[in-house]
This record gives structure tokens, sequence and C-alpha cells, in this order.
């Protein structure tokens, strides 16, 4: 039986120095606006890797998980996403965190990976190059950039084969 198939990544990166928006949250809420912000980016990477699902129940098990006042977090959350530090559109329409630096950060960690399930709604970067197929994902290869007609290793190959086939006539 094959093993399931990974989304979320084991590890992410964070940058020693932060962008202004997780600077004015830490401002507001102290290093408490600091430490949920961080642990809200395990729970996305971790998960999904690109976004997390965000409703009033997840963010009670959330803030129990972590221990932490479920207001306090949900007030966190909510400044995190006015500030843009997670994109209130997608909040707002399917009640997911996520961010493009999220996105790009992910895909970029994962480009070695196949990724089978992208939901394309919920994209907000172009040209992941690791997602498997428009039939399996829906994803279009207008939106991602991915073709699977245009693998510049195969055209390589072909161009190989024909000088070779020159050389011999």
């Amino acid at each position: 039986m094959a093993r399931p198939v990974k989304e979320g990544v084991d590890y992410f990166p964070l940058d020693v120095a932060m962008d202004t928006k997780v600077e004015l949250l830490e401002a507001q809420f102290g290093l408490k606006g600091f430490a949920v912000f961080v642990k809200l980016l395990q729970y996305i990477y971790g998960g999904h890797g690109y976004y997390g699902e965000w409703t009033e129940d997840i963010g009670l098990l959330f803030s129990r998980k972590i221990s932490e006042d479920r207001n306090l977090v949900s007030d966190i959350v909510q400044t995190a996403i006015r500030r843009g530090l997670f994109h209130k559109g997608l909040y707002d329409q399917f009640a997911i965190l996520t961010s493009k630096g999220i996105q790009e950060r992910y895909f970029e960690m994962t480009k070695k990976r196949k990724i089978e399930k992208v939901r394309k709604e919920y994209l907000l970067v172009h040209g992941a190059q690791n997602i498997v197929s428009a039939e399996l994902t829906g994803v279009s290869a207008e939106l991602t950039g991915v073709s699977s007609g245009d693998n510049s290793q195969r055209k390589e190959k072909e161009i190989k084969l024909k000088e070779i086939g020159r050389a011999h006539v």
C-alpha cells in the first residue's frame, strides 16, 4: 500500500528581519502577538502547506492547543488579516488563512515534490511548476504556467536527436 502524499512541510524559513507588518503586530500584542503568528505559520505550513482553514471551532481548538486565550488569538488573527499578513479576500470567501508570500515559500520549498491536490480558487501565485496535472487539480496551464507539452528537457533531447541525425546523413 502506498504512503499517502504529504501536503505540508516539516520546516519553513523564518526571516531574521521581520516585515513591518509583523513588527506592528508585535508592537500591538507584544511577544504573544509574534508567538501566535509563528504558531499560525506552523499550522499552515504543517497542514495543507499553502493555506490553513480558519473557522471559529478551529480557532477555539488552536487556542487550546497553544494554551492561549481564544479572544486574544482571534484579535491577533483579525489584526493580521487587516494588516495584510493574511489575504482578506480569501479569508472572507473561504475562511482560510494564506498569503502570496506563504504560497511562494511553500511552492519553492516543495518544488522537487509533486503536488497532486491544489485548490485553484485558493491560489495567489502563478507558475507553481510542481502541480501534477490539470485533470487532477482543475488548475489550468494558463493560471500556473505548467504545460505538459512544453517540457524544456524534452525539447532539448529532441534537438540533440535531430543534430545526431544530421551528423549521420
